[in-house]
């Protein structure tokens, strides 16, 4: 107990009168079943939370068309598919790589946009995390030849 609030661990626990409230706002951003579930574990407790949440997720709208509009099955294990992008910020070109199963993601600077520096973050992601089965991104660069022959030498699909 800490104050008003009590914790399960880490977790504060939600009394019953803002249960509805609470899986409302787990599912606000529409982010997908696995998802919501993995930020209520990280972040608040009460018994039956899973089936609240997917039942909500079960009959929400928006989620079942965006379900319904993937253009691929969801991954088995972490890093098995992973996107890939590029933005500016500030006057810095970056690197986001984002894991499709558990939203994790690495975000690096880049030196330029060439497609070589972006080979030289990926080349260091998947020596630590390991080589991921498919890599998605938009177009440029990435539908250069140098970038399609890194993707054969390290056998993931792009």
């Amino acid at each position: 107990m800490s104050g008003d609030f009590i914790f399960k661990a880490h977790r504060v626990v939600i009394p019953a009168s803002y249960r509805e409230q609470i899986v409302q706002r787990l599912h606000s951003s529409h982010i997908g079943m696995n998802s919501c579930i993995r930020r209520a574990r990280e972040t608040c407790f009460f018994p039956g939370i899973t089936e609240a949440i997917k039942k909500l997720i079960s009959a929400c709208p928006i989620c079942t068309r965006i379900k319904s509009e993937m253009p691929h099955e969801p991954p088995s294990r972490p890093w098995e598919k992973v996107a890939i992008d590029l933005f500016h910020f500030r006057g810095q070109h970056y690197c986001i790589l984002v894991d499709y199963l558990t939203n994790y993601f690495e975000i690096d600077r880049l030196q330029s946009k060439k497609v070589s520096d972006i080979i030289y973050v990926l080349k260091q992601h998947f020596a630590r995390m390991g080589v991921p089965s498919i890599c998605f991104t938009d177009n440029s660069p990435f539908s250069c030849h140098e970038f399609r022959n890194f993707a054969d030498k390290y056998e993931f699909e792009h």
